[in-house]
C-alpha cells in the first residue's frame, strides 16, 4: 500500500516535470532570444529535482522496510490483546448469564411454591 503510494506520487511528479520540460522546449522554440545557458539551467534544475525525488522515494522505501517488522509485531500484539480482552469479556457475560438464569429459576420456584401454598388457589 505504502510503496504503491510512493510510486504513484513519483509518477505524478514525473508527469509534472515532463510537462515543464515540454513547456520550456516549446517556449524556447518560439522565442529566439532565449539563450542556451538558460535552457541548460532549466534542464539542470529539473534533473536535480528528479534526482531529489528519487532519493526521497529511496529513503521512504528504506524507512518502510526498516519498520515493517516492528509494525507486524505491534499489529500482532494488538490482535492478541483484543482476543484476550474479548475472551475475558465472554467469560464475564457467560458468568452473568448463569447467575441471571439461577436467579430467574429461584424466583420461578419461589413463586410456584407461594402459589401452591396460597389459600383458595387450586389448580
Amino acid at each position: 500500500f505504502l510503496i504503491k503510494d510512493l510510486c504513484k506520487r513519483f509518477e505524478e511528479a514525473l508527469q509534472v516535470e515532463q510537462r515543464a520540460i515540454q513547456k520550456a522546449t516549446h517556449q524556447n522554440r518560439r522565442s529566439l532570444t532565449t539563450s542556451d545557458s538558460s535552457t541548460k539551467n532549466d534542464l539542470s534544475s529539473i534533473e536535480k529535482r528528479n534526482n531529489h525525488a528519487l532519493k526521497c522515494i529511496q529513503i521512504e522505501t528504506q524507512l518502510i522496510y526498516a519498520n515493517l517488522e516492528a509494525f507486524v509485531y505491534i499489529l500482532s500484539s494488538l490482535g492478541n490483546i483484543q482476543y484476550k480482552v474479548s475472551s475475558d469479556l465472554l467469560d464475564i457475560w457467560k458468568s452473568f448469564s448463569n447467575k441471571t438464569s439461577e436467579l430467574g429459576q429461584t424466583y420461578i420456584n419461589k413463586t410456584s411454591l407461594q402459589k401452591a401454598n396460597a389459600p383458595g388457589i387450586k389448580k
